[in-house]
């Protein structure tokens, strides 16, 4: 059989592909994903400039981002918000704290803590990257695009950070405005996102796993000229037709939905040496060790009350041992609801 060729081109873009950080001469790009949750965070940084910008942060991640940029040679000076997310407890103000980065969030969030209101048509600079600010209510009021172009390879965007008003082979829940928050997303979508060329790489706030939307495809990235053909829900006659599909057979909001979004407009009350969340695999670790430590604890008892005299045994032994075994398991329990409380919430 002849051997297939394969063109120099065509092989680095499939490497290029299998990338989770891209490199150009000054621009790093890196996608973050936390595959419990199926929530996205971006570093988008300037080696020139010696800065980054993270966006849409979780709470749980806030170290790993500033390692991240470390290593990169670069300090977190900016920090993005696509929208006030409803599915996580946000780093925002953790990484604020930690950095002293600038929070840019849109007005529409009603945010509480303090932060630069970002607009449509807003432009942030990072070095030779330039962040576009497109408005894109739908999902949420204060829902926010980020158009991303490389300067120092031209001026034509490179790609969107969409936040979670189109995702691959989905778009967004309509949580907070019915039928007319629909017809807004629809207006974002073709009158905004879809008009962009279709070159322009897309990259959402979610994945698949997420409650965010219905039908993500489990990739994280894809084009605009792609889901402008595949992607189901972009596959409709008019704004009516739109609004219908969508709102047809929506699923309930998660309960919490309302209670994160409250958290994450809020102001964070400053506390020193605050404990670092856990993830839920975190707990789970800790949960087991728990167990596996109550066992050797339970063994070594047992041991110790097999080899002394019976009267001894139940005076002196067993009900002092019951008691502190009690007050262990209580205390015991008392940690591991607050460490699930910070959390969870």
């Amino acid at each position: 059989m002849p051997r297939s060729v394969i063109s120099p081109l065509r092989a680095l873009a499939a490497w290029r592909s299998l990338r989770s950080v891209w490199h150009t001469f000054r621009v790093i790009f890196q996608q973050i994903l936390n595959e419990e949750s199926g929530c996205l965070s971006y570093l988008i940084g300037c080696t020139q400039a010696g800065q980054a910008v993270i966006v849409d942060p979780a709470r749980d991640r806030v170290d790993d981002y500033v390692a991240m940029a470390r290593r990169k040679g670069l300090t977190v000076s900016d920090i993005i918000e696509t929208h006030v997310h409803a599915d996580h407890v946000s780093g925002n103000q953790a990484l604020a704290a930690k950095t002293g980065a600038r929070i840019h969030i849109h007005p529409a969030a009603n945010a509480a803590f303090p932060h630069d209101p970002v607009e449509h048509g807003r432009e942030l600079r990072i070095g030779s990257v330039a962040l576009h600010v497109v408005h894109v209510p739908g999902h949420t009021p204060d829902s926010i695009a980020l158009l991303v172009t490389d300067l120092g390879r031209g001026t034509e965007p490179w790609f969107v950070l969409t936040g979670d008003t189109l995702f691959v082979g989905d778009v967004g829940r309509p949580d907070f405005g019915g039928e007319q928050a629909a017809a807004h997303l629809y207006a974002s979508l073709t009158e905004r996102l879809l008009r962009l060329p279709d070159s322009v790489e897309v990259y959402p706030a979610h994945g698949a796993g997420s409650s965010c939307g219905r039908a993500m495809s489990s990739k994280t990235a894809t084009t605009i000229g792609f889901e402008r053909r595949f992607n189901a829900a972009l596959q409709v006659p008019d704004a009516e037709e739109f609004v219908r599909r969508l709102m047809t057979g929506l699923p309930p909001k998660p309960p919490n939905f309302d209670r994160i979004i409250a958290r994450n407009r809020a102001q964070a009350l400053p506390q020193s040496g605050e404990a670092r969340p856990l993830s839920a695999l975190q707990v789970k670790e800790l949960l087991e060790k728990g167990a596996a430590l109550g066992t050797v604890l339970a063994f070594m008892m047992a041991v110790i009350a097999l080899s002394l005299p019976e009267t001894i045994i139940l005076r002196k032994v067993l009900k002092p041992a019951l008691i502190a075994t009690f007050l262990g398991v209580v205390a015991l329990g008392i940690v591991m609801v607050g460490y699930l409380f910070n959390w969870l919430i």
